[in-house]
């Protein structure tokens, strides 16, 4: 990786994302800016076409080398209820956001990176199952200012990204 890439950090969603961009430099991390964006329409074709183009132009204004996600995570089947413990239409909404990122990536030409949700919490708070407040704590705790939780969500896959890159970095060198 070279010194000075912006990371776009991402969280998708069907009603709002969480977008950063992270830097590394001299080993540091640096936050250059995010933010949590309210995807505008009443339907659902609204705001992804919303989504393409505020990304679309985000992206044309922003030098992004490479982009970080968070893995879909589908919770497991519950046996004893005979269903899953959430309405399964939230990740094939979540599906046709990430359509868009990956769609843009390459347009862009931009290479996508994707990290488990237990690593982005293990990378962050290194607890595998640390939960929603801790995550935003720790985020907030690391560039000392408040952040909303998608926004705080993209901050952390960022920097998982960045942890993941400087240590096969250093198994390089």
């Amino acid at each position: 990786m070279i010194q000075n890439s912006h990371i776009l950090g991402l969280d998708p969603g069907s009603n709002k994302v969480g977008i950063s961009i992270l830097s590394l430099s001299s080993g540091k991390i640096e936050l250059i800016n995010s933010n949590q964006i309210y995807l505008e329409g009443r339907s659902l074709e609204e705001r992804l076409n919303f989504l393409y183009n505020y990304l679309n132009n985000y992206l044309s204004l922003n030098s992004v080398q490479e982009i970080a996600l968070e893995e879909t995570f589908i919770a497991p089947f519950d046996k004893k209820a005979g269903a899953y413990k959430f309405n399964l239409d939230a990740p094939l909404k979540l599906s046709m956001s990430r359509g868009i990122i990956w769609s843009l990536a390459g347009k862009y030409g931009i290479k996508v990176f994707e990290y488990s949700n237990g690593d982005v919490k293990k990378a962050i708070t290194r607890n595998h199952q640390a939960s929603k407040s801790m995550m935003i704590n720790a985020v907030s705790k690391i560039f000392g200012k408040k952040f909303e939780e998608d926004e705080a969500d993209s901050i952390a896959i960022g920097i998982t990204h960045l942890i993941a890159k400087k240590l096969s970095m250093q198994k390089l060198a």
